[in-house]
């Protein structure tokens, strides 16, 4: 089993949790998952925001959206789970010199590791965060200190229009090489279809 050390409030309703959980953390990758288990027929699936293997522990956040995610955002620190991990496959890491990185609500989470190691890889990452509102939004400053530039964007003084020019500005002005998404199609879809135009390497995660 594993145990919650940390637990905080990001939003309303949106938590963040510090597991105590050494193999999965000694095993995680950017984009990797893991399955939580509260009990023997009920589990949630979340990617992993941030591991640190010589803690031996994982960050998961979670929006409480449903049941399942609601019961375990209701748990507490020093409350147990089980957690299976890591799944799935590894964001596609190397050093393209520049990168954008954009996350959208709950993709905010996977991408700080992804800007982690793309910033340790030896790129300048141009982050973007995008919410509908400031008050959704969480992780600025974690992002920022792996990032060479960071950007908020919000739908609730800006339009998809602006998005798009956003991405372009900064893909023409910092000769980016790829970019990652990550988050909401209905979010980021003015993102997607502008580096689409733009033809530039893209690797997306969007749901």
């Amino acid at each position: 089993m594993n145990k919650i050390i940390e637990k905080e409030f990001l939003t309303d309703n949106t938590v963040k949790f510090v597991f105590d959980a050494a193999d999965v953390a000694s095993q995680c990758k950017a984009g990797h998952f893991v399955f939580v288990h509260l009990n023997d027929t009920e589990r949630l699936t979340l990617s992993v925001a941030d591991a640190d293997e010589k803690e031996g522990t994982i960050t998961l956040v979670i929006e409480a959206v449903g049941e399942m995610s609601s019961k375990i955002a209701n748990l507490n620190e020093g409350d147990e789970v089980l957690i299976e991990g890591p799944k799935g496959k590894v964001i596609d890491v190397e050093n393209y010199n520049s990168v954008i990185a954009i996350g959208g609500a709950a993709g905010i989470a996977p991408l700080l590791m992804t800007v982690k190691e793309l910033k340790k890889a030896g790129n300048k990452v141009y982050s973007v965060l995008v919410a509908n509102s400031e008050e959704q939004m969480f992780f600025e400053s974690d992002i920022k200190e792996f990032s060479d530039d960071l950007t908020i964007f919000t739908y609730d003084n800006q339009d998809e229009a602006g998005l798009e020019e956003l991405v372009k500005s900064i893909i023409s002005q910092e000769s980016v090489q790829k970019a990652y998404l990550m988050g909401p199609k209905v979010l980021l879809k003015p993102a997607h279809n502008r580096l689409k135009e733009l033809s530039l390497p893209m690797q997306a995660t969007l749901w």
